[in-house]
């Protein structure tokens, strides 16, 4: 697979495989199947359009987007987009988000100083067309060209001369992770705000009021509860990078009201007690809204066929690939029906230091089960990272401390109980999982436990940090299984 062979020198990758598309049933006999109509087929893809990098596409405009392709070309992009990537079962994509800098005068820039602002490695399955994602903290330390520092500098050419760029950030990943990404796309700072405004705006939910005010980026940003339409540039990326409230007094040009040359005037301290429980803060919330920014995009996208030739032009000046134009197209191919929550992803786990520079530092173990998970498709190893949070709803003492133990001991779960847990007196135990890539590890929950009620939690994770982030699988325990698994601790 791509010579990936190893994990810092040590782990190779497992001989097993995720599991097979289901075959399609066998045709009923006495009937003929009508020949496919490689026109048909063509005219029929002008309907659909497809998201890669915030980008949005159709098949009727191939001839003009990927000059020389033809007629074969375009459907072999429908059919057949694989074939653009040959002798590759999978394929690994670093994907780059730059910074601005900005200079005394708060003029931004993205010069020698532009940082990486968020860093992603993604895998494709060409084959199966299975998508998964490993986000590596901008924080994260690696030692590359002779030095130590953060991931994210990698890309700064006064840091780095003459190497800086997503090269040497392929080469930090690789460090880290032991695979080296096939190829990179680096989305530019403007990217979102561009596309949002050509789109003409694009519909989002929130789920609490937020402010935000960024005076170097000249950002500005109030948005209500529910649902909300974007039109601006402003108000898009404002909705992106929202994390934290705003403390201070503001004039009404946005500004911080000044106290003296460096210190701003505070809003009252019950204020900020008040806005500090709002829902959306944290970095789990934020990422939550720019996966929901994508899937707006997209919709907002379908909706505009007629615009498709101006929305392509304006999507593949928002980034800098080494992947050439018609494999960018087979990829959308490939992933055009592809779901936010079909998209196994994590992030890398660790802890951050307690002094400056407060780099991040991953742990080897679980970076090494997320690479087999993630990379390679083994699905024992998500198990070493699949966080489980068992709960006991009943007054039967020791029963969520037996259940996290047998989940760690037998399914290799990172399992832990909740110390203080309000008794009632539930009968039926609950399985909740976060995501739908999570389902199949919460029916092995299930199947260790001895039964419970599996169920998607559809509820906002509001944590905000890495360390604090909410449960894969909460298991909320009930009498049915409380009084068996504590009986086995009582006899411990």
């Amino acid at each position: 697979m791509n010579g990936r062979s190893k994990v810092n020198g040590k782990v190779n990758p497992p001989t097993t495989r995720r599991a097979s598309v289901p075959t399609a049933p066998p045709r009923r006999p006495g009937r003929r199947r009508k020949r496919a109509n490689p026109l048909r087929k063509l005219i029929g893809f002008c309907a659909l359009a497809a998201v890669i990098g915030g980008g949005i596409w159709a098949g009727k405009l191939f001839s003009k987007f990927v000059p020389g392709i033809g007629l074969e070309g375009a459907v072999a992009l429908i059919d057949h987009p694989e074939k653009f990537f040959p002798n590759k079962d999978q394929i690994t994509v670093l994907l780059i988000g730059k910074d601005y800098e900005y200079d005394k005068y708060y003029q931004r820039y993205t010069g020698k100083s532009s940082r990486a602002d968020s860093i992603m490695l993604l895998t494709l399955d060409l084959k199966k067309k299975h998508v998964s994602a490993l986000s590596i903290p901008r924080d994260t330390r690696i030692r590359v060209a002779g030095k130590t520092g953060k991931i994210n500098a990698t890309i700064r050419e006064d840091t780095y001369p003459g190497i800086a760029g997503p090269g040497l950030l392929c080469d930090a990943v690789e460090e880290i992770t032991g695979v080296r990404p096939d190829f990179y796309i680096a989305i530019k700072p403007d990217a979102v705000g561009n596309l949002v405004e050509e789109l003409r705006g694009v519909e989002v939910e929130t789920i609490d009021a937020f402010e935000y005010h960024d005076n170097k980026a000249g950002l500005h940003v109030k948005l209500p509860k529910g649902t909300v339409q974007i039109a601006s540039a402003n108000d898009a990326v404002g909705y992106c990078r929202y994390r934290e409230v705003d403390i201070y007094q503001r004039n009404p040009d946005g500004s911080p009201i000044a106290t003296g040359r460096t210190t701003f005037r505070l809003k009252p301290r019950s204020e900020i007690v008040e806005l500090n429980k709002c829902l959306e803060n944290g970095d789990t919330r934020r990422m939550a809204r720019q996966q929901n920014m994508i899937r707006a995009m997209i919709a907002s996208g379908k909706r505009q066929l007629f615009r498709v030739n101006k929305i392509i032009d304006t999507t593949l000046k928002q980034f800098d690939t080494d992947l050439k134009r018609e494999q960018l197209l087979a990829i959308a191919s490939l992933y055009r029906a592809t779901q936010p929550d079909q998209v196994a992803s994590a992030t890398l786990a660790g802890e951050f230091e307690k002094n400056k520079p407060f780099f991040f530092i991953p742990d080897r173990r679980k970076t090494e089960a997320l690479v087999q998970w993630l990379v390679y498709g083994d699905e024992q190893a998500a198990n070493r990272v699949t966080t489980v949070a068992v709960q006991n709803a009943t007054a039967i003492s020791g029963a969520a401390r037996r259940a996290a133990e047998l989940l760690r001991d037998q399914g290799n779960f990172d399992a832990d109980y909740v110390k203080e847990a309000s008794k009632q007196t539930e009968t039926k135990t609950m399985i909740w999982f976060t995501k739908a890539t999570n389902k199949p590890r919460a029916e092995h929950v299930s199947k260790l436990l001895g039964g419970g009620t599996i169920q998607k939690d559809m509820s906002p994770d509001t944590t905000g940090t890495l360390k604090e982030a909410k449960p894969d699988i909460n298991v909320v325990l009930g009498s049915d299984l409380a009084a068996h698994l504590g009986d086995q601790s009582a006899l411990r």
